[in-house]
């Protein structure tokens, strides 16, 4: 099925085959990704108050906080870097998809690497397959999800980022089809902060980075999950949108 294809692109995928302007490209998405999270970790109230949260709770020291210096959970990481990488509006997008991989993406690969003691070029190989997925999904799903009030950026990257990760961790096929059906599960963000502004919006992609993350980290210890969740009868395609 679907999912487990997907699984295998992921798990296969290799840095000496990817081409000379791909790797350039999500060389750029790496820095532009940093780039925000640094420039709104001094202003980005609503970032900030989470990050405040996850410093109080304190926990393990496994991934960086950008901009503070201080050593967390991954999915604590995840989080709060993701909101500060949707802080400033600057992440990139793509139109037909309409969704902002980079700031859950981005975020969600350097926690993950942090933890796991991955290689630059993991990383980029890893950002790389997890694009592909978020796009792919994002244009089959898409102008149907946002018509129904849902925020790509948190539904679609979350399941992104759980396969991203579980590649990070060592994860071989059928443990990343694991991590995405996990994925597909937390899948959530609706748009209704349009109607009532506050501080809610970075919040979308902050939890589907620590979603991601979660699931990868429960794939890796041996946590199943369904091989054909976006697919099957009472998947993901079936539940987010009328028209794929």
């Amino acid at each position: 099925g679907l999912t487990m294809r997907f699984a295998e692109h992921v798990a296969n995928l290799k840095y000496e085959d990817l081409p000379e302007a791909v790797l350039e490209k999500a060389t750029l998405i790496l820095r532009d990704g940093i780039g925000n999270e640094i420039a709104a970790s001094a202003i980005s109230e609503p970032a900030n108050v989470v990050i405040s949260l996850v410093k109080e709770w304190g926990g393990a020291p496994q991934s960086t906080i950008v901009g503070h210096g201080m050593k967390v959970p991954a999915p604590n990481a995840a989080l709060v870097n993701a909101m500060l990488g949707h802080g400033i509006e600057l992440d990139d997008a793509h139109g037909t998809g309409l969704i902002k991989a980079g700031s859950v993406l981005v975020p969600s690969a350097f926690a993950v690497a942090e933890l796991a003691g991955a290689s630059g070029k993991d990383v980029v190989t890893g950002l790389v397959a997890g694009y592909d997925i978020a796009i792919r999904i994002a244009k089959a799903i898409n102008p149907g999800h946002r018509e129904r009030g849902y925020h790509t950026t948190g539904t679609v990257s979350a399941i992104a980022a759980a396969a991203m990760s579980a590649r990070l961790l060592g994860c071989n096929a059928e443990q990343i089809a694991w991590a995405i059906g996990l994925g597909c599960m937390q899948s959530a963000g609706i748009q209704s902060y349009l109607d009532d502004p506050c501080m809610a919006k970075p919040f979308s992609p902050g939890k589907a980075a620590y979603n991601g993350v979660l699931a990868a980290i429960m794939t890796s210890r041996g946590f199943t999950g369904p091989k054909k969740a976006l697919e099957s009868r009472e998947g993901f395609f079936n539940a987010f949108t009328n028209k794929v």
